[in-house]
């Protein structure tokens, strides 16, 4: 049997080898060319899940939102999410981000996985939803007087409110669409 010495790691092959048994390279120009033509193929099948990417784009615009303002107060204040509860939405959507991330990007979330990740959001949405009511009960409780009811009037909700609240109850409508659980 004649043999040669790979073109990429000098060990002795077979003349006939298509691939060097010690190094993996393919001798054949052949199927070097049919391979580079294959990667980009394999990139594109490792795409992640739609419903995981759904999911996961919705739980960080819901952490993100803790550093965004969640009440302007006119020429006065304006109050973010991690002044007061939003750090603790932050870390409830920390939960699915983390949980998404973990397994098989390109598979189905588990049913296990998807509902581990939608409890912490709702609570988050309720607690977003509970800042709600209790800004329009402030704001709607200031018309004692000319001054508390300006300053009633210069009160708006932040988008990051907005966004707490849309996500925390977005997520679970994402993950429940194709799980039918």
């Amino acid at each position: 049997m004649e043999t040669k010495k790979c073109p990429y790691c000098s060990e002795e092959i077979i003349k006939e080898a298509k691939k060097c048994k010690h190094c993996g390279e393919l001798i054949n120009e052949q199927l070097r060319k049919e391979k580079v033509n294959e990667e980009p193929k394999e990139i594109i099948d490792n795409k992640m899940n739609k419903q995981r990417f759904a999911m996961l784009i919705a739980a960080i615009l819901g952490a993100l939102s803790t550093f965004l303002p969640w009440v302007h107060i006119s020429n006065i204040r304006t109050i973010y999410g991690f002044d007061n509860v939003g750090l603790y939405t932050f870390f409830l959507f920390l939960v699915p981000i983390v949980l998404l991330l973990i397994d098989d990007k390109t598979k189905p979330i588990r049913k296990s996985i998807l509902l581990i990740s939608i409890i912490p959001t709702i609570i988050a949405g309720i607690i977003g939803g509970q800042k709600f009511l209790q800004f329009n009960s402030l704001t709607s409780s200031m018309s004692n007087n000319v001054f508390t009811q300006s300053l009633g009037n210069s009160m708006t909700i932040g988008i990051g409110l907005y966004i707490v609240v849309v996500a925390g109850f977005i997520l679970p409508l994402l993950a429940l669409k194709k799980a039918r659980i």
